[in-house]
């Protein structure tokens, strides 16, 4: 299962990353603070990035593929941002079929980057209630929304809080990412 999650999140950052973002992998595993361990303990953390953005605008990016790799179903409640830094405001985090990206999914998006893959411009659902199932990855995707409030670079977003529902108790594990704005 890893190996297919890691094989598919490399093959859409290479589709994806073309002139909007970068990104750099570190298969180092994490030393992030879990309390749930529904996603895995150990796997790859993604740094991606944007440089052409200004204060004023929206930023998406993709989420870490989200697989449950526990023996129970479980239910998201929330994904978020673990820790912003000043500068940037989390706005949203919603879900997306990736078919509804008719040109290719891009790996990060800013408001300046023109209507062309703009998430904002795709159907999406909420996060809220999405189910998955004992060894379930999810066939969707999911961006996170923030706004840049400030022209002081570089900007970190660090972490990825998955907030979910299993066995009537609530559960937050953090995904090793970092979204940087040079």
């Amino acid at each position: 299962m890893k190996t297919k999650t890691l094989s598919v999140a490399v093959a859409l950052a290479v589709i994806a990353a073309g002139a909007t973002g970068w990104i750099v992998w570190d298969r180092t595993g994490s030393d992030e603070v879990r309390n749930g361990k529904a996603f895995g303990e150990d796997g790859a953390s993604a740094t991606i990035g944007m440089t052409a953005v200004r204060k004023g605008e929206d930023v998406w990016y993709l989420c870490p593929s989200i697989a449950n790799l526990s023996d129970a179903p479980l239910t998201l409640e929330s994904v978020t941002p673990a820790h912003n830094s000043p500068g940037l405001e989390s706005v949203d985090a919603r879900v997306y079929r990736p078919a509804d990206f008719h040109a290719g999914l891009p790996l990060t998006w800013g408001s300046s980057s023109g209507t062309s893959a703009n998430p904002g411009l795709v159907p999406s659902r909420p996060v809220q209630d999405t189910v998955l199932g004992p060894g379930q990855e999810m066939d969707d995707v999911i961006y996170l929304h923030l706004r840049v409030t400030t022209d002081r670079r570089p900007l970190e977003s660090n972490g990825v809080a998955v907030e979910y529902r299993q066995k009537g108790k609530r559960y937050r594990q953090v995904l090793p990412n970092t979204f940087r704005l040079g």
